[in-house]
């Protein structure tokens, strides 16, 4: 049986260019992360297959890499430890180059434990449905008589599901009233949000604050809970803090840390 014919190829391959031998490619891809990690670049080309391990600094901002290979890829994969990345941690862009110029883009997406972006054949449905990473992210705890803050990290994006703080207050005279605000510099003056009940706490007292979109709430204190409605899909952006603010609050007022209930993903920036 003769040979097959290389130009009868069911994918491309060097030979069948007339710039031959004059082309060096490779694969360049660029990737955002808020968590260093190790990502594999792996495919194969006519030559056989390759395998990258590239480590990520974690920053929030883009990171370029360019990886030789032999001929035009067939397949690739970019792959992630399936026990430690959460959906939302990695974004990557993946580029064919030619003598070091783009001349195609091949994949881009979410890189995580559930599945790798692929090219030609995209990834299948992954167990996330298509959510993102589902987290906690805490304050420290702080000192008396001073609030509970937070601050969106470069590179993330936070939506909001719930919140929860408690405050023990002192015997110093005068109600409290907790809110929950979020600031947002890059929106300039006047653009904070502010959420907050119809309840004061009184001296000698522990309550625990409950912040989430509940709808409609009948009676919004119950023992030692008191519950305050947020929006539902409230939105976090890069440098936004959000912080309690208590009316009359002493300098003997301990908050606990401040714990948020989040979806986190990126959003993709030079710096």
């Amino acid at each position: 049986m003769p040979p097959l014919d290389t130009n009868s190829l069911p994918f491309l391959i060097r030979k069948m260019l007339s710039f031959e031998f004059a082309a060096a490619f490779a694969l360049e891809i660029d990737v955002w992360s808020t968590r260093s990690n190790v990502i594999e670049l792996v495919g194969y080309t006519k030559e056989g297959p390759f395998k990258y391990s590239i480590a990520i600094g974690g920053a929030g901002t883009r990171e370029n890499f360019t990886r030789r290979i032999p001929d035009i890829p067939i397949a690739i994969s970019v792959l992630t430890d399936p026990d430690n990345t959460y959906k939302g941690e990695i974004y990557c862009t993946i580029y064919l180059t030619a003598n070091e110029t783009k001349i195609q883009q091949l994949a881009r997406g979410y890189p995580w434990g559930q599945g790798g972006v692929s090219w030609p054949q995209p990834a299948g449905e992954d167990a996330g449905n298509g959510r993102f990473m589902q987290t906690a992210e805490a304050s420290a705890d702080p000192a008396a008589g001073v609030e509970a803050t937070l601050t969106v990290p470069t590179g993330e994006i936070w939506i909001v599901h719930g919140a929860v703080i408690q405050l023990v207050t002192a015997a110093t005279a005068g109600s409290r009233r907790v809110h929950l605000v979020v600031e947002s510099p890059q929106s300039g003056s006047n653009s904070n949000r502010d959420f907050f009940g119809n309840t004061d706490q009184i001296i000698s007292e522990t309550k625990k604050y409950t912040f989430a979109p509940l709808g409609n709430i009948s009676d919004e204190t119950d023992d030692n809970d008191i519950v305050i409605n947020i929006p539902d899909q409230l939105v976090l952006r890069p440098t936004d803090t959000i912080s309690t603010q208590t009316t009359n609050l002493a300098a003997g007022d301990n908050f606990t840390p401040l714990k948020l209930f989040i979806e986190k993903f990126m959003m993709l920036t030079e710096q």
